[in-house]
């Protein structure tokens, strides 16, 4: 995989803090104003700093994975009654 996407910083949470890379995740640049990012990542490298991003982390840590994948097949429904 060549892009990233928002989950991509997970085990290098440093990623978040270069704006080249926040740039190209759509979450960042459609859905968050500057100020949230600018806060976020103050708060962030505070975090990897001070190491507490590693009890945040094991915090949200599951057995169960991170993506959720659905195939569906389309079925054909009879408009007729």
């Amino acid at each position: 995989m060549q892009d990233l996407f928002l989950y991509s910083g997970k085990y290098c949470h440093e990623i978040y803090l270069d704006e080249n890379v926040r740039s190209g995740i759509s979450t960042f640049s459609l859905l968050v104003s500057a100020d949230e990012i600018a806060t976020g990542c103050q708060r962030l490298a505070a975090d990897i700093n001070t190491g507490r991003i590693t009890e945040i982390v094991n915090k949200y840590e599951n057995n169960q994975g991170d993506y959720l994948f659905v195939i569906a097949d389309k079925v054909a429904t009879s408009t007729k009654g």
